[in-house]
This record gives structure tokens, sequence and C-alpha cells, in this order.
């Protein structure tokens, strides 16, 4: 492999991990708004979850994260070059090893001036060793893992979600819980983590909510008009 070959693939690597760190952003954000929004209706005994309104909202943020969640973890191997998924981008860097040798790590650290512990927790991370090629059996691992935790979530979403089945009640049954899908959200971002740190060399955190969101409940949405005299 060339040096401006594995250029290019570290590249098309950054472009993916960074909008699957974008969509990873994305699901905390409705997760966290949800899970507030949640304790405004409980907080309150002029609000029922009997409300339309909250049933919709409620259906909707379930079909918002697995929808979002599927994207994420999409484990279709069919040949779709411009498709990102999780999954694909680790088999992609699978395929590619000699783009993220130990030298290319070592050099990258000391021309960004990262410090030398973070390029060790990579090496280490990735069983890199020196003048070889991260191993491919630590991304094997991780693949084996990612099909092991969305099992129940694919399963629930392609015979309930995406399509109409003949018999929607059994695979209902099987649904995961809310809770579930939560921690698949926190395992999907450490994960992302990983290789955002492999690929660019820096981590990233979740931003958290503005705090300012709840300023749009505070006032009435529907303004009552006032008797014309």
């Amino acid at each position: 492999m060339t040096h401006q070959q594995a250029r290019a693939i570290r590249s098309k690597c950054k472009r993916r991990i960074i909008r699957l760190r974008n969509a990873i952003w994305h699901l905390q954000l409705a997760r966290d708004i949800y899970l507030e929004l949640d304790e405004v209706v409980k907080s309150n005994s002029k609000l029922t979850r009997e409300y339309p309104f909250t049933h919709w909202l409620s259906n909707n943020y379930i079909h918002r994260i697995l929808m979002g969640i599927r994207r994420i973890i999409d484990p279709s191997k069919r040949n779709k070059p411009d498709a990102i998924s999780l999954p694909r981008l680790l088999r992609f860097i699978k395929d590619n090893p000699k783009a993220f040798s130990f030298s290319y790590i070592e050099k990258r650290h000391q021309q960004l001036k990262f410090s030398l512990e973070d390029g060790q927790r990579i090496i280490r991370t990735f069983a890199l060793r020196s003048g070889g090629y991260l191993d491919v059996d630590v991304i094997n691992d991780d693949l084996k893992e990612i099909e092991k935790r969305i099992r129940s979530i694919i399963y629930l979403i392609d015979k309930w979600f995406a399509h109409f089945d003949n018999d929607p009640a059994k695979y209902f049954r099987k649904r995961p819980k809310l809770r579930e899908a939560h921690e698949l959200i926190d395992y999907l971002e450490k994960l992302t983590q990983k290789y955002h740190f492999l690929i660019t060399g820096s981590t990233f955190g979740w931003p958290g909510t503005s705090r300012t969101w709840k300023s749009v409940l505070e006032f009435a949405w529907i303004e009552k008009k006032g008797k014309e005299d």
C-alpha cells in the first residue's frame, strides 16, 4: 500500500466516523430531551399519559431512536459504496489495516504533539506492534459484539416498524425495553469513541443538552383570546 493510498483510506474513515459521531449526538439529544420532558409530565398533575399528545410524543420518540440506531448499526454487507454505518466502517478498516500502522500512529502523535499516553493507549487498544499494523482480531471482536447487542433491535425494526407482517404481535412481544435502547446508545457512543480516537487521534464527548430548551414550555402555546367589547 502506497502512502497516497493509505492517506485516502484514512481520509475516508475520518469523514465517516465524524458522520457517525454526529448521529450519536442526535440520538443523545433526543434521549435527553425526552427524559426531561417525561419528568415534566410526571410532575404536573394536569398532564396524564392518556392525552393523545403525550401518547404521540412517546411513540414518535421510540420510532426516532430505534430508526436512528438502525441507521448507525446497519449490518448489511451488500455492495453500497456510499452507505455509512458503524459495522461497515469497521469492516473497511479491517480490510485496510496497513493504513493504520504503528509508525503512522507514532508519527502523528509527534507531529500533532499529542501526549505519549494517548499514543500508547491507541497502540494498546488495537494491539499495535512496532513495525506492524493494527490487530484485525480486535475489530472482529467488536463486530461480533455489535451483532450480539443489536439482534433484538434489528428484529423488531425489520418486522414491526419498517414492514407490515402477517402476525406483528409475535414480534412486538419480543420488543426490547426502552432502557435497553438507551444502553445500546451508550455502547455505540463508547465504540464510536474508540474508533474516532484511532482515526483522528482525538476524543469527543457529548456536549450536553442546552438548559434553555425548556423555555418553550414556560408559556401558553394557545393564547386565549379576550372577550370582544
